[in-house]
């Protein structure tokens, strides 16, 4: 029937080959931060779709995100430099957004959420490893944030489930593989430094408990970079080609060897699988692969220096 968008019969779209070409468009404009661009781009979709189709009610809301986005950037002018700098850009949002992280911070579910994780550490190892070992935790997962919140899209505070998880929820609709996976890279690129500066007192001070929480810290994060389910090394992996996965794949191999670490044969397993699995990439992503492999490295440099061996828990 003539002026229909919808075939009565199907239910399939009569503009579809227009569609799909305008969220192209639209998403490609996002990921370049053009948010104004993308939300007109979004809603010259809306004429071809029928009133009650969801992907309308989709675009509506899309379009409320991309303005709350664009305004966002427009007050976030002080962080653009960062976005230069790839990884190194989570430290210097650090500095320049200090007091916008401990407004987040100061929120009633994250207090509640991290007070009952810091107790239960306590209650099985003690003050000091307790404090430690969930503050390790609290900086990766302020690494997602940070790194979310430098690129000008919205995040909520870090939320810990006691015992355990935590985890930073933000709208990763619309954002390119590659951003994802530095996202998901940025809390291990964090929980890097924490073990670093644990190592660092530990060299200072003699104190063990440090020690151990340099070596836990290190052995966690390199636990999260398995590249499979909701861990951290999962999402990065989508990014990666067939052959990057096998570099990484290599990599693991060689810090297992060098390390004696069990840790990075369970991340190269999880590559040995991800090889098989029929999710790659429409493009490779050589940075994403550079990131990766120098996050483990960096860990397993962490885990080399410290005494002991495993996580390194104290018992």
């Amino acid at each position: 029937m003539a002026g229909t968008l919808a075939c009565d019969k199907c239910h399939s779209l009569v503009y579809s080959r227009e569609l799909d070409t305008i969220s192209a468009e639209a998403k490609s404009l996002e990921s370049q931060g053009k948010y104004l661009e993308a939300r007109e781009q979004w809603m010259h979709a809306l004429p071809l779709l029928p009133k009650s189709a969801k992907q309308a009610e989709w675009i509506e809301e899309r379009a409320k995100q991309l303005n709350a986005l664009a305004a966002k950037q427009q007050s976030q002018g002080e962080t653009k430099w960062a976005k230069r700098v790839g990884p190194l850009g989570v430290l210097g949002a650090i500095l320049l957004k200090g007091k916008t992280i401990l407004l987040a911070l100061f929120k009633l579910k994250f207090l509640l959420s991290f007070a009952s994780f810091i107790a239960i550490y306590w209650a099985l190892w003690g003050p000091i490893f307790g404090i430690g070992f969930a503050a390790m935790i609290l900086i990766h997962e302020l690494g997602h944030y940070i790194d979310v919140q430098r690129r000008g899209l919205p995040a909520e505070a870090p939320v810990f489930i006691p015992g355990l998880m935590a985890y930073v929820k933000w709208d990763a609709m619309g954002v390119p593989l590659d951003v994802r996976a530095e996202v998901s890279l940025a809390g291990p690129l964090a929980g890097f430094i924490a073990a670093l500066a644990c190592a660092g007192y530990f060299a200072y001070s003699g104190n063990q408990l440090f020690a151990a929480l340099a070596r836990a810290g290190a052995w966690l994060n390199v636990l999260n970079l398995i590249p499979v389910w909701a861990f951290d090394g999962g999402s990065a992996t989508n990014a990666l080609s067939k052959v990057e996965r096998g570099i990484v794949l290599g990599c693991s191999a060689v810090l297992w060897l060098l390390t004696g670490e069990v840790v990075f044969f369970l991340v190269g397993a999880g590559f040995v699988y991800r090889l098989f699995t029929h999710d790659l990439p429409a493009a490779p992503s050589p940075k994403t692969t550079a990131y990766y492999i120098v996050v483990l490295a960096l860990l397993a440099g962490v885990m080399w220096a410290m005494p002991g061996a495993g996580v390194g828990i104290p018992r």
